[in-house]
C-alpha cells in the first residue's frame, strides 16, 4: 500500500514524537501524541502507537505506519525535543527539519519578559515557555512536573546565565482550567493559547478566558499598565 498524505478520515497525532522501546530481545520504536480521527479512541487523548514499521516525509507532513494504522503528522506540530536517538534515525536530516519546523517561542515587546504557551489538548496544557532577561533568551520546552496526590503541578523555571536571575512560574493543570499558584511580578508576562479551544486561566486570583490564537498580557509591578489581550 502506498502512502497517501492528506486523505480525509486519516488518523492524526499532535505534539507527536518517536522513541525507542525494548520488549525482551526485540527492539523497535513507537510514536506518541494527541490522537484525532481514530475509530476506537476518543479525540484529544494522549496515546502511544504500536511498533512503527515505516516513516515517510512528504512536503510538510510525516506519515507514520504501524502494523494496523497510519498516522498523519504535521511537522510543525512535532515535539522535536522529545525524540530520542532511535526516533531521530527515521529522518535523513533531523536537525534541519527541527530548525525549519520547530515552533518559535518569541516574547513580545523589547524589554525583559516571559511568554507561556498553553493548549488544552497538550499534556498538562504545556506547549513551551520563553524568557528574555537582560538580553538573554531562554526557552523551556520541557517543564518539571510534580506528581501530586490529588493534582499534579507544573513548574516552569530556570536561572539565567548572565544575571543569575531565578525564573519561576508554577500552576495546577485542572481539567477545566490552568491555575497559577506561583507567579513572578518582576516583568511583563504573556500567556498565549496555542490550541483550538478557549482556555480558562487563573493568575493572582484573576480569571481570564483566552480564545484560540489570542495572547493576554499580565504586567509586572514596574508597569502600571492594564491587563488585556495583545
Amino acid at each position: 500500500m502506498d502512502f497517501k498524505l492528506g486523505d480525509s478520515g486519516m488518523k492524526t497525532l499532535k505534539y507527536w514524537y518517536i522513541t525507542g522501546f525494548r520488549k525482551g530481545e526485540w527492539k523497535g520504536c513507537m510514536a506518541h501524541g494527541i490522537v484525532h480521527g481514530h475509530q476506537r479512541l476518543a479525540d484529544g487523548i494522549l496515546i502511544h502507537t504500536s511498533a512503527i514499521s515505516a516513516v515517510m516525509v512528504e512536503r510538510d507532513m510525516a506519515m507514520i505506519r504501524t502494523k494496523n494504522s497510519e498516522y498523519h503528522c504535521r511537522l510543525d506540530e512535532a515535539s522535536f525535543e522529545l525524540f530520542d536517538e532511535p526516533g531521530k534515525r527515521y529522518f535523513l536530516d533531523f536537525e534541519n527539519l527541527r530548525e525549519k519546523y520547530e515552533r518559535r517561542l518569541e516574547v513580545p515587546g523589547q524589554g525583559d519578559g516571559a511568554l507561556i504557551a498553553l493548549d488544552g489538548e497538550a499534556e498538562y496544557y504545556y506547549v513551551g515557555a520563553a524568557y528574555r532577561c537582560s538580553g538573554e533568551i531562554i526557552e523551556i520546552r520541557i517543564p518539571t512536573v510534580h506528581i501530586g496526590t490529588f493534582c499534579d503541578s507544573v513548574l516552569i523555571g530556570c536561572v539565567t546565565d548572565k544575571t543569575r536571575q531565578a525564573i519561576d512560574y508554577r500552576y495546577f493543570p485542572f481539567s477545566d482550567r490552568v491555575e497559577f499558584y506561583s507567579w513572578m511580578n518582576d516583568f511583563d508576562a504573556y500567556i498565549v493559547n496555542a490550541g483550538v479551544q478557549p482556555i480558562k486561566v487563573m493568575v493572582k486570583a484573576q480569571e481570564y478566558v483566552i480564545e484560540p490564537g489570542n495572547t493576554i498580557r499580565i504586567p509586572g509591578i514596574k508597569d502600571g499598565g492594564g491587563e488585556g489581550d495583545v
